[in-house]
């Protein structure tokens, strides 16, 4: 090759040059045997091709603030700058956009999808679209290494499969994990006894009511009991006694083979609270008023009522009456003349009358000047 020497060319001279890592760039393509050229040549006529810059994207608008140098392909309805160019690269110069149409066998590398492309002629497809994948090897086999390459009908039959009974079509199993299908014919063993069970299991009762019957799964069974002790049967074995308690008494034996009636007597010395209060009432009126007023009703067992009760006043000044009447008749009444809270009993013999009776509790004082209080107020009858 020609070496340049002084300024001057000397040719014809064979030598090695050692690049030291750098490239020879601007590389024509070979006219000659001997010419260097390009990787991306080598590649192209490698593999048939004729190998183009990569592009940044398949775009359809051009983008709005592109770069010097900027190349996309321009897909199918191609808008503003890019009309009429479908399928075209396009490169922008810094001004304008520069178009080249391809010719059959261009191919690019597509930077946003990772992935090269081939012009087929009339659109741009991905490499390997242009392979007869009938030629390949390792399809048809059925070795470890190998696919099984499917028709078109046997790709059909895998995409219409179904996890119901149809006609002609392979068989899913459902969300239970089950198939279904209509009749399954061939050879079974043990045909005759496909709808029973191979070995019969014996159901048994056993206790108050005993029996037993044989079941295979080829039909419904009856099992027919027998209740032991029958006459036992609508009664407990041992009678309990019911006993009431308290304030009313009584008792009688159940044995669960009829209602009972329990006849009861109420207990005359059970004390039973009729009210209790823990909240503070009061009073500034002269004389006695109702602050509380208690109904009950005697069936002929009540003969007291006690009130136990507390009650104080603002003053040691004030003189407080507590008192109770029942009926507003019989009364019985107490004075407090102190600040603090007194604690107090009052009882009353109660009407003999059947009936309602009313209790009423009373406060009062001698002094409007000072207020009169009770707070703790418990009535009992017995």
């Amino acid at each position: 090759m020609p070496i340049i020497v002084s300024g001057s060319i000397v040719p014809n001279v064979t030598h090695n040059i050692d690049m030291h890592d750098h490239s020879i760039t601007n590389l024509a393509e070979p006219a000659n045997l001997k010419d260097a050229t390009t990787k991306g040549y080598v590649d192209s006529s490698v593999q048939g091709l004729d190998w183009q810059d990569s592009v940044l994207d398949i775009i359809t608008t051009p983008p709005a603030s592109p770069s010097a140098g900027d190349r996309y392909i321009v897909g199918v309805g191609g808008t503003g700058a890019f009309s009429g160019h479908d399928n075209d690269i396009a490169q922008w110069n810094g001004t304008t956009w520069d178009f080249t149409s391809p010719n059959k066998g261009f191919a690019c590398y597509i930077e946003s999808l990772g992935s090269e492309e081939v012009f087929n002629g009339t659109g741009w497809v991905k490499f390997g679209a242009t392979i007869q994948h009938n030629n390949l090897l390792g399809l048809q086999g059925g070795t470890n290494d190998e696919m099984y390459h499917l028709t078109s009908a046997q790709s059909s039959l895998i995409a219409n499969a179904t996890s119901s009974a149809t006609v002609n079509t392979l068989v899913l199993r459902d969300a239970s994990g089950n198939i279904s299908f209509n009749t399954a014919t061939g050879t079974a063993t043990h045909a005759l006894e496909a709808d029973k069970w191979t070995m019969p299991r014996t159901i048994t009762l056993t206790g108050d009511v005993t029996g037993s019957a044989t079941i295979d799964g080829s039909s419904d069974v009856t099992l027919t009991e027998t209740v032991n002790h029958a006459s036992e049967a609508n009664k407990w074995t041992n009678p309990i006694a019911l006993s009431l308690t308290g304030a009313v008494s009584g008792s009688a034996l159940i044995d669960g083979s009829t209602n009972i009636s329990l006849d009861t007597t109420i207990t005359t010395s059970q004390t039973t609270v009729l009210y209790l209060d823990d909240s503070t009432m009061s009073t500034t009126a002269t004389n006695p008023v109702i602050i509380k007023s208690l109904r009950y009703y005697n069936s002929g067992n009540i003969d007291k009522v006690i009130a136990h009760l507390s009650a104080w006043n603002t003053s040691s000044g004030a003189t407080t009456t507590i008192g109770i009447n029942i009926d507003s008749a019989s009364a019985s009444s107490t004075t407090v003349n102190s600040t603090n809270e007194t604690f107090v009993d009052l009882s009353l013999n109660a009407p003999a009358t059947t009936g309602v009776h009313t209790l009423n509790i009373t406060l009062g004082t001698s002094n409007t000047s000072y207020a009169a209080y009770t707070k703790f107020l418990q009535v009992e009858v017995s």
